[in-house]
């Protein structure tokens, strides 16, 4: 018995020794090493060829699928050495062979796209789309416009949406895709809002689009001043669900005021320059230019009317407070939610007294103290610069929240006048 046991329990050490067996490398993985090996080869004809520049990009191309590629390594570590330049004689032969390069590629990358465990990450097997599209948009062209068709039946309307940038980006732009895009955008945008970029200003800003968006009208525009959490896309998509039948475009600016300041871990979006530049300016100049941008950039592109609202949550209550003393008579209502009051212009504005300002406060917010000494100075300069039409309403039961229902039936009380 004694020999058994003893037995048993050395031989149960030499079973966990045993290593696991590999997992066979999935169809993906292996048409990507395909890809990186067709790379290889060409980076390797280069360097044959002293091809610098078109070794390095070559090399690049395929040790980024495939990062051991030892051929790649070496291409890329003689690429970036001094040496004899390219050898121009050859260059019609180095166009053909990366023509060819592409060609081989772009229909790797298709096969990664229709592979069914890759189809299944839409986002995924759409990167390979583009991939092949951009490779080989002779080719790929006719699939990759079935997939936009394929998606638009099935109401998907994201991924239509994502089809059709990477052909704006591959095959250049186009009147009919550009409408197209638009509108499959604008669907889109209802309930997963679109990052865009102001035309004119560094301002990033999520905006949603109102069921029923067309282009041939106006629409009312609610600039939501999210808090310091700066959740800008979720604050944008919230306000989106609650908007309900109320038809106003919903735009979220990427601000820096209302969290104190530049934050690489909150504006993402931003360059490192951008972010140096204003870690010691005064952001409200930052945020208002960009906010007028990107209200100028709705107006052209997706109709919206010349006056806005404006809502401010918290941090968001400074850029809101600064814009209701600052330029009243364009706005057409303004609601600071649980807001933080930063100060107003030195000097009161031409018109605008009558704006009407529905301020919402939860009496369970743990700030309340803090936020109701921040709306009696606030309420103190409505009052010296004649301010006529402004309230504030302590919400029964609530926190320190957006106050998204009481905002929606403030708008919609202005709209039907």
């Amino acid at each position: 018995m004694f020999a058994v046991i003893t037995l048993s329990l050395f031989a149960a050490p030499l079973r966990a020794q045993t290593p696991p067996k590999p997992e066979p490398p999935t169809r993906e993985a292996e048409f990507k090493k395909q890809i990186a090996s067709s790379w290889e080869q060409l980076a390797m004809w280069c360097v044959k060829w002293k091809f610098r520049a078109e070794a390095r990009a070559a090399a690049d191309e395929a040790l980024a699928l495939d990062a051991a590629n030892v051929k790649a390594k070496s291409a890329l570590e003689w690429a970036e050495k001094e040496g004899p330049q390219t050898n121009e004689a050859l260059r019609k032969d180095y166009e053909k062979k990366l023509d060819a390069t592409k060609k081989q590629a772009s229909g790797l990358w298709r096969q990664i796209a229709q592979d069914p465990l890759v189809a299944k990450d839409a986002a995924a097997g759409d990167a390979a789309w583009g991939r092949a599209l951009e490779l080989d948009p002779t080719t790929i062209q006719p699939l990759h416009e079935a997939e936009v068709r394929a998606a638009m039946k099935k109401e998907d309307w994201k991924r239509a949406a994502r089809l059709l940038a990477q052909e704006e980006a591959a095959l250049g732009s186009d009147a009919a895709r550009a409408k197209t895009m638009r509108e499959v955008e604008a669907k889109s945008s209802v309930t997963d809002p679109l990052l865009r970029k102001a035309s004119t200003h560094e301002l990033r800003y999520f905006l949603s689009l109102p069921p029923g968006w067309t282009p041939d009208k106006t629409w009312p525009v609610l600039v939501v001043c999210e808090g310091a959490g700066g959740n800008y896309r979720d604050q944008c998509a919230r306000f989106a669900s609650y908007r309900k039948d109320v038809p106003v475009i919903v735009m979220a600016p990427c601000t820096f005021t209302n969290s104190g300041g530049p934050r690489k871990d909150k504006h993402p979006w931003y360059s490192a320059e951008v972010i140096a530049e204003w870690t010691n300016k005064n952001t409200l100049d930052f945020d208002e230019a960009g906010m007028l941008a990107g209200l100028a950039d709705l107006r052209r592109e997706y109709g919206a009317e010349e006056k806005f609202f404006i809502a401010g949550y918290s941090g968001g209550g400074i850029l809101t407070w600064w814009t209701i003393f600052r330029r009243p008579a364009e706005l057409r209502g303004a609601f600071p939610a649980c807001a933080n009051y930063g100060g107003s212009p030195p000097t009161p504005p031409e018109g605008g007294r009558d704006l009407v300002i529905r301020a919402f406060q939860g009496d369970k917010d743990g700030h309340l103290e803090m936020l109701t000494e921040s709306w009696k100075r606030a309420e103190e300069q409505l009052k010296k610069w004649e301010y006529t039409d402004f309230s504030r309403t302590l919400l029964p039961g609530v926190g320190h929240t957006a106050c998204h229902e009481p905002i929606y039936k403030a708008i919609q009380e202005i709209l039907k006048k």
